[in-house]
């Protein structure tokens, strides 16, 4: 086996395994920190249940749903129907417990009273498969059945009928006589009853029932877009893109892109560190940025981001949480001041976003007139001529400062001469004539917020004339994208998207933003489709997870922090080093492709090699300077600048950090009530 294929099919493995072990096979195990069982009809089927709204009465919903809210970054709220209760054989001697939903939606919470009840919301765009359930089946053709029984989304009661007739012939030792009664479910107290006398017979029994409940997991089972995508890679591993092959041979890639001769626009100013990472990503298969919390992390991904919009270039933005991708949609949008110019793709309610966004787009709402070539010339010669004054009012006011310090060192001689008096009296009658150097700061500072304006409407005309060629030329590709994504099954969504130019789609649109998770459902995977993607908060994402973001690729930027949390396995050592085993990797890449311990940031520290394309954001703007200072002195050997201390807050602040000690203890639930009060 080719090695680089080897190590792509460890990495799925292990990935794999993870997910897996992550998923649910019982909503009694540890995963599972809360569960609400549904009672009455199936909330996805249910006429009575309007765009997946559901208001639950309760003290357990209000419990559930305010927890769901509490860990919203570790966990992740579903709802679940149709389970799988009874015991499967583990080995020889023992059988394990079996109580989960086959089929799962992500839900949120949309409001919640704390004596009544809470309102739920279920994305019913997207019908999941449990993973971990099915694959304790172990037949890869019985679960590629189990996906077109369940192709469309939501399912229907037909669904659930063809699923029975599924079970009747391939697993006839499932009962599923008790899906008759569906779209009615059980109640509690009738599941109850119905574990109790699973966990009484012997040895093995299954039985599929309408049941349905809303719980809170541990961990995402969105796994097979990311297999899939890795396997794909793994059967042509000489058609990886340069940052793929950079990160996986610890090269940087022979085939270097053509440098950048002149930068794009970025309505904002940026620090040097900043613009280092804008000039790195130009020409660089791989970029390091480094950015402790407060550093402007996410406006510097929004900065490059416009700044490769500008030059013509497509940018794919992803990250594995929403709120780290949100930010940066801010970023642009409200900072920046560009509105429109994002495509936030994935999740129910961006889709539904999108969706409106295309059906305007079509309608012909958002065009408008044509932009002329006239108008974007008088809008580029405005821009250069402001640029061009700022930079001489800036040229101006560093000579003038070079000028200041000689003065003074002229006038605070000691037993200055006759002459050297002569010089300063001129010196001071000069300076009576000059206007202030705070006059020239300010005249700067509002010469710099007409370029930033200039260059927000010069982008935007500039976004107009590509959005409307685009559509006039290219109407068909518009369409097929619009129909795809409003398509209810993944064969139809692939036919549409069959008929889509998505280098024509990218440059009338060419900023996107995704969860990782949900790329494989948006974004076909086309080798280096994207000029430019940026990976955020990487210090949390798993190699295998990033592999396919990245072959969509021509250059990366990976952004985070080493000294946070990296992302949490559930993978076995000895399951680890069995994969790598079985594909062959030898004992450095063991050591390099831990998937347990190593991060997407961590290995790409160890893969470029260049300096000039590992930059530390310096600059702290927002903790308060008590604050910050402690984590600089531990954490980051006291390199960060911190901004902050200018503020009327800052200058009065007593003692930031007190330390308490405790008495008390954690009860059975884990709970320390003393902590919670003080």
């Amino acid at each position: 086996m080719d090695p680089v294929s080897g190590l792509l099919h460890y990495l799925a493995e292990c990935y794999r395994e993870n997910g897996s072990r992550a998923g649910i096979l019982s909503l009694e195990s540890s995963r599972v920190r809360q569960s609400l069982l549904v009672e009455g009809e199936d909330l996805v089927v249910s006429r009575a249940v309007l765009d997946g709204q559901q208001f639950l009465p309760g003290k357990q919903a209000a419990s559930l749903a305010t927890r769901a809210r509490l860990y919203e970054k570790e966990c992740q709220l579903y709802y679940g129907s149709l389970f799988l209760i009874g015991t499967l054989e583990q080995d020889e001697s023992r059988a394990k417990l079996v109580y989960a939903p086959l089929i799962l939606y992500t839900a949120s919470v949309n409001s919640i009273s704390e004596e009544s009840g809470a309102e739920f919301v279920i994305d019913t765009s997207r019908c999941i498969l449990n993973d971990a359930l099915l694959e304790s089946f172990g037949d890869d053709t019985l679960l590629e059945r189990f996906e077109q029984c369940l192709d469309a989304a939501p399912h229907t009661e037909g669904c659930v009928g063809e699923l029975r007739r599924l079970f009747a012939d391939d697993l006839p030792d499932v009962a599923t006589d008790l899906l008759l009664s569906y779209p009615y479910l059980l109640t509690e107290k009738e599941i109850k009853e119905f574990l109790k006398q699973t966990a009484a017979k012997s040895p093995v029994s299954l039985s599929l029932v309408p049941a349905a409940a809303f719980f809170l997991a541990d961990r995402s089972m969105e796994m097979r877009g990311v297999l899939n995508d890795l396997r794909t890679m793994a059967q042509n591993p000489t058609s990886l893109s340069a940052p793929v092959r950079a990160i996986l041979s610890q090269t940087e890639g022979n085939e270097r892109p053509r440098r950048v001769q002149n930068g794009g626009e970025i309505p904002a100013i940026l620090s040097a560190a900043q613009k280092k990472i804008v000039e790195s990503a130009h020409s660089s298969p791989l970029t390091l940025a480094v950015g402790p919390p407060g550093t402007g992390k996410s406006f510097t991904i929004a900065a490059l981001a416009m700044e490769a919009m500008s030059r013509g270039e497509s940018v794919l933005i992803a990250s594995k949480m929403d709120h780290a991708v949100d930010v940066v949609a801010d970023k642009i949008e409200q900072t920046l001041g560009l509105t429109g110019v994002c495509v936030r793709a994935g999740r129910k309610n961006y889709l539904k976003d999108l969706k409106r966004f295309l059906e305007d787009l079509l309608s012909g709402l958002l065009t408008g007139e044509p932009v002329s070539r006239a108008e974007l010339r008088t809008a580029r010669s405005q821009l250069t001529q402001i640029r061009s004054a700022a930079g001489k009012w800036e040229a101006l006011l560093e000579r003038r400062g070079r000028v200041a310090v000689q003065r003074g060192e002229l006038a605070s001689r000691a037993n200055a001469g006759w002459f050297c008096r002569w010089r300063v009296s001129r010196i001071r009658a000069r300076i009576a004539r000059e206007a202030p150097l705070h006059h020239l700061a300010a005249r700067i500072s509002d010469t710099l917020q007409r370029q930033i304006s200039a260059t927000v409407a010069y982008l935007i005309l500039r976004r107009r004339e590509q959005l409307g060629n685009s559509l006039r030329r290219h109407r068909k590709t518009f369409l097929a994208f619009s129909k795809g994504i409003r398509a209810r099954n993944s064969h139809r969504q692939d036919s549409y998207f069959e008929e889509v130019r998505w280098n024509t789609l990218l440059e009338a649109l060419p900023v996107w933003l995704v969860n990782l998770s949900d790329l494989h459902r948006i974004i076909p995977l086309e080798r280096e489709l994207f000029d430019l993607v940026i990976i955020d908060e990487a210090s949390q994402c798993d190699i295998a997870s990033v592999l396919p973001a990245l072959q969509r690729a021509k250059r990366a930027v990976i952004t985070g922090d080493p000294k946070q949390l990296r992302h949490l396995s559930f993978l076995p050592t000895a399951r680890q080093g069995e994969f790598a085993r079985r594909f062959g990797l030898n004992e450095a890449d063991q050591e390099r492709f831990q998937f347990r311990k190593v991060s997407l940031v961590d290995l790409a520290t160890e893969t470029i090699r260049s300096q000039d394309s590992l930059v530390f954001l310096n600059e702290h703007f927002r903790s308060r300077p008590g604050i910050i200072q402690f984590s600089n002195r531990e954490f980051y050997a006291n390199q960060l600048a911190i901004m902050t201390g200018h503020r009327e807050m800052d200058l009065r602040e007593e003692q930031p950090l007190s330390v308490y000690s405790l008495a008390g203890k954690r009860d059975g639930n884990g709970v320390n009530e003393e902590e919670i009060d003080a």
